[in-house]
């Protein structure tokens, strides 16, 4: 029973490791503050074993994976030989990054001008799209939606919506996180 656990833990390691090499690579800055989210994670879990006396060894090998999985997609990275410079795509220093960060501010603009100019209903089911021309202040791009869920609930559904939405995934976080910081195992 132990051996199996013990075969189980070290699956999850690993799939936690591949899964996040994986993230990483897309290169995306997304990709990266997850990866960094999960950092910050594996870290106050080691702190918590640290100064509770806990799982030592389980944070650390969550540290290890997360770590790990760090250098091999940025390993990678380097031996491409038209590699991406990843302080520049965290920076916003490319091309790329400055017209993705462009776009989409002006499609957050427009969602949130079509939040508070329909509040209560918004401008229906997938009405981003057809709505989004009109609110367009630089013709960069045209999206079916504005790449936040928060704001395309607001601006297709209402502000009621919206807000509720946010309350549910409060809901699911806080007691997780509640409940994951005090059981005393980190498994």
């Amino acid at each position: 029973n132990v051996q199996l656990a013990l075969k189980k833990e070290r699956v999850w390691y690993a799939l936690l490791f591949l899964n996040l090499s994986a993230f990483l690579l897309t290169f995306s800055r997304g990709a990266y503050l997850v990866a960094l989210a999960c950092a910050g994670f594996a870290g106050l879990f080691a702190l918590r074993a640290f100064f509770k006396g806990g799982h030592a060894k389980k944070a650390l090998l969550l540290a290890a994976s997360v770590g790990l999985a760090f250098c091999f997609s940025f390993g990678l990275n380097h031996l491409k030989t038209d590699g991406i410079v990843v302080s520049e795509r965290l920076l916003l220093q490319d091309d790329a990054g400055f017209a993705s960060v462009s776009e989409r501010l002006d499609f957050w603009k427009g969602a949130l001008s079509m939040a508070l100019d329909h509040p209560w209903t918004g401008v229906g089911p997938g009405g981003f799209a057809a709505f989004y021309p009109q609110y367009q202040e630089h013709w960069l791009a045209l999206s079916d939606h504005p790449h936040n869920v928060f704001l395309k609930l607001a601006s297709e559904a209402g502000i009621p919506a919206a807000v509720f939405f946010m309350l549910f995934v409060a809901a699911l976080f806080i007691p997780a996180l509640r409940r994951l910081w005090r059981t005393p195992s980190l498994a």
